[in-house]
């Protein structure tokens, strides 16, 4: 029987539905409670699943909740294009996977697995993050159980921050990664006039819509006083913000982007 006490809510819930469904909402607290015997309230077992929901990580139809095919394709696909990777390693440049994320928070959601896989394999991540205005999602746009996810990667990782810009929104969003330990560097040059992430040998270069990266902009140059929190939640959370993500594994890029 699975081992649950160090994961988040939801992450029981995706094991659940990868064995049996579809389920009712009372069907996964019965069998997370009782058949795991964890402790854990109902209104925390909806919320979970609401968020998932929302993350289009399941669906939801007359006879209950299962995973979203999709997201099954996805997860499958990175995982063996990632064992492929490795098993046919011989140092050469290649294109590990392009993926195509609904909204911003879908692809935090994933990056935060892939840090984990990366961790589970490689002890240890050196991650650089190369954006135009420095984002402040856990606060914003994350639940708790990603949070608490989020803080036990960090303790893995070797994490800096690059932006090339350096409003007051920088400045207070750094603020917030400093009191994590993380390395944030305001109005430097970058690779990128976009979003670029560096996890080991991996690099991420992360591409959004002209019309999204002008709303974000606009939302992060205002003055300190107006800012709108909901309305950068919105963005985070919001499908008319996709990504398309292109992951690259080549050790000489990546370390050369590092130098900038």
């Amino acid at each position: 029987m699975p081992i649950y006490n160090n994961k988040s809510t939801k992450e029981v819930i995706i094991e659940i539905l990868s064995k049996e469904w579809p389920l009712s909402a009372r069907k996964i607290y019965y069998t997370i409670t009782k058949s795991h015997n964890l402790s854990i309230s109902y209104q925390a077992t909806h919320k979970a699943l609401k968020e998932l929901l929302q993350q289009n990580t399941i669906i939801k139809n007359q006879n209950g909740y299962q995973l979203h095919a999709d997201w099954i394709n996805k997860m499958n696909e990175f995982g063996q294009r990632v064992k492929k990777d490795y098993e046919n390693n011989s140092g050469e440049t290649k294109t590990v996977q392009k993926l195509v994320f609904k909204t911003p928070i879908d692809f935090i959601k994933f990056h935060f697995g892939f840090l984990e896989k990366l961790i589970e394999t490689e002890g240890k991540v050196d991650f650089v993050f190369f954006c135009r205005h420095v984002i402040s999602s856990p606060p914003l746009a994350v639940s708790g159980d990603d949070y608490k996810k989020l803080k036990k990667i960090m303790s893995k990782c070797n994490w800096t921050i690059v932006s090339n810009s350096s409003t007051p929104f920088d400045n207070w969003a750094a603020n917030y990664w400093k009191k994590l330990g993380v390395k944030v560097k305001l109005g430097f040059e970058t690779p990128t006039n976009g979003m670029m992430v560096i996890n080991n040998d991996y690099v991420f270069d992360i591409r959004m819509s002209k019309k999204s990266r002008d709303e974000w902009d606009h939302l992060v140059n205002s003055k300190a006083k107006d800012f709108d929190i909901n309305s950068m939640t919105e963005v985070l959370l919001s499908e008319k913000s996709k990504m398309i993500v292109f992951i690259t594994k080549d050790k000489e890029l990546a370390d050369t982007l590092r130098e900038y």
